[in-house]
């Protein structure tokens, strides 16, 4: 077949479903079932619309009410919970409040104890200054802060040696602007005039100091450290009764007032030069306190200034420096002490130790200088002498030192000029017509010289110096018998090693041909002073002379202890042992 006849037949098909009525039923039951499926489509459309994304509908009155209160309630616990973790945060401040003020106490406390108990204005400050980091606005932390700056700043004034320089000097007067600031704050209190009195005292304007420690007085009947402040001004004064009187009341307002036995004990000690009574009043102090390092340093000076007693001084000036490291003056006396027993390098040893402390110390640079000189470093001994009149160039005492040493190099015409300018600061000194009198013998000018010593025996009649130097001069000029009855008068009059006294006598009658009285003369020297080693020397070279030779090599033995390094004695000593030999040979 034809594709145009497959064509015709399949158009004749057509036809026929188109005029057929079973055809067209069928055809409107299809629309129909369609038709159904969209609606339903659609209304299950519509039901998931609605169950993602409701459509709004209005609240009924009961709900609106509900909602309201609801809101209400929980703005309520809101506020509620917020004001308690207000008022926690509020209570937590408020107690790190009180316990950092409590902890401020605690620190102005401690300093308290340390600058009235433990006298150390360093730490107190320190710990002051920590309270007021703490309560800064704390009125009575800064006050006790001025107060223990200026007096802090007062006591280094009064413990000078020295005059004080420009910026010491404005120190002073800036505690005293504190002192006048503290007054201001707070009328009618004692501290501001204790603290001005003070620094009066410091300034030697003894009256005004006066006025203001009577002030504090006033204030406080029974303010202990102002009747403290009273007796030593007093005592600067020179009026010992009255100011062992202002004592004797601080102790009696307070009886552990360590501060009135200690100063008790040293006006006992400088002014009444009653040694026993002083001790007590320091044993008393140290009583109170044992670590009182001022009460401890006074009672071992009583040592030193009373009968000589190196290692009871030693001991209690040690206990001095091992209290307070810092210790300057003790260190210094320490230095006396082995000075005093011709101990010289460990004397030099404590002086270092006190200017190290005190590069400004000048009773240390000239008692080194005197050390230096026995030493035989004469250049160093100039060295310290020069610091200490750079210290005080109006200090007569130290211009006579430095002529000794001028004197020891031969320097004979500084020596003189030093001697007479201190002579112009200082007339009619006793020393320092002894020193001129000394130059005047070195020059050779023996008649000079004891016209000298005699001028100064007339201001001092009790110079155990002058005397042995007027004995040398007269030996100088051949007359040994007065030269041994003046080096007799020294012996019976001194109080400061009598042995090297002995050990001149012992030289004067040797000379004159008396050799028992000057062997007695050097054991009596060297028995006073076991380590004098001049006087073993010259007993063992007497004893070989008077044939005493097993005597005389125990004698040069003893020397060879104290210097071992001197070849003589050591060439003596081998002389000594061949003659103690010699009788053995000849008996064989």
């Amino acid at each position: 077949m034809s594709d145009s006849e497959q064509i015709k037949d399949d158009n004749a098909g057509n036809e026929k479903q188109l005029t057929d009525p079973d055809h067209e039923q069928a055809q409107n039951k299809r629309i129909s079932d369609q038709d159904e499926l969209l609606r339903e489509q659609t209304e299950y459309l519509y039901q998931i619309k609605n169950h993602f994304v409701p459509e709004p509908t209005e609240d009924s009155e009961q709900e609106k009410r509900w909602k309201k209160y609801i809101a209400v309630v929980a703005a309520k616990i809101c506020l509620v919970v917020t004001g308690i973790l207000a008022l926690w945060d509020v209570g937590t401040w408020y107690i790190n409040h009180l316990q950092v003020k409590h902890m401020a106490r605690r620190y102005a406390t401690v300093a308290n104890e340390m600058y009235y108990q433990e006298n150390n204005p360093q730490v107190a400050l320190s710990f002051i200054d920590r309270a007021i980091e703490l309560d800064d606005k704390n009125a009575e932390f800064r006050y006790m802060q001025a107060y223990i700056n200026g007096m802090a700043a007062v006591r280094q004034l009064l413990n000078l040696d020295r005059p004080y320089t420009k910026t010491e000097l404005d120190q002073a007067h800036q505690s005293l602007a504190q002192a006048i600031f503290l007054e201001r704050i707070k009328k009618k209190r004692p501290e501001p005039h204790i603290l001005k009195g003070q620094i009066y005292l410091a300034l030697k304007e003894y009256g005004r100091a006066l006025n203001e420690i009577n002030l504090a007085i006033s204030f406080d009947e029974k303010n202990e450290y102002a009747y403290v402040r009273l007796g030593t001004l007093l005592a600067e004064k020179g009026e010992s009764d009255k100011s062992l009187e202002a004592f004797k009341k601080a102790i009696e307002i307070n009886p552990n007032s360590k501060w009135g036995w200690l100063w008790t004990g040293i006006v006992l000690t400088q002014q009444k030069k009653d040694i026993p009574g002083a001790r007590e009043a320091y044993r008393k102090a140290i009583e109170i306190d044992g670590r009182f390092d001022l009460a401890w340093y006074n009672r071992g000076m009583t040592w030193l200034t009373g009968e000589k007693n190196y290692e009871k001084a030693r001991e209690l000036l040690e206990k001095a420096t091992t209290l307070n490291p810092d210790y300057k003056e003790a260190y210094y006396a320490l230095g006396m002490v082995y000075g005093y027993q011709n101990q010289y390098e460990i004397a030099k040893v404590y002086m270092d130790k006190a200017i190290a402390l005190d590069d400004k110390f000048l009773t240390a640079f000239k008692w080194r200088g005197i050390i230096w000189g026995e030493l035989g470093n004469l250049k160093e001994s100039l060295s310290d002498f020069n610091k200490a009149i750079e210290l005080d160039p109006k200090n007569a005492g130290l211009y006579l030192r430095r002529a000794k040493a001028y004197e020891k190099l031969g320097q004979l015409d500084n020596a003189i000029r030093d001697l007479r300018f201190s002579l112009e600061i200082e007339p009619g000194k006793g020393r320092t017509l002894l020193y001129l009198g000394n130059v005047f013998l070195q020059a050779g000018e023996h008649l000079k010289a004891l016209e000298y010593y005699n001028q100064s025996l007339k201001i001092r009649k009790d110079y155990d110096e002058a005397y042995a130097q007027m004995a040398k001069a007269c030996a100088a000029l051949n007359q040994i018998d007065k030269a041994i009855d003046a080096v007799s008068t020294a012996i019976k009059i001194t109080t400061y090693q009598p042995e090297r006294f002995y050990l001149q006598r012992g030289k004067l009658y040797e000379r004159a041909g008396r050799k028992d009285l000057a062997l007695s003369d050097y054991c009596e020297a060297r028995n006073l002073q076991s380590g004098y080693s001049d006087a073993w020397l010259l007993e063992a070279k007497l004893l070989k002379d008077s044939g005493k030779i097993a005597a005389s090599l125990i004698a040069v033995n003893r020397y060879i202890e104290q210097r071992p390094q001197d070849k003589d004695a050591q060439r003596l000593r081998d002389e000594l042992l061949k003659l103690e030999k010699e009788p053995r040979d000849q008996n064989l």
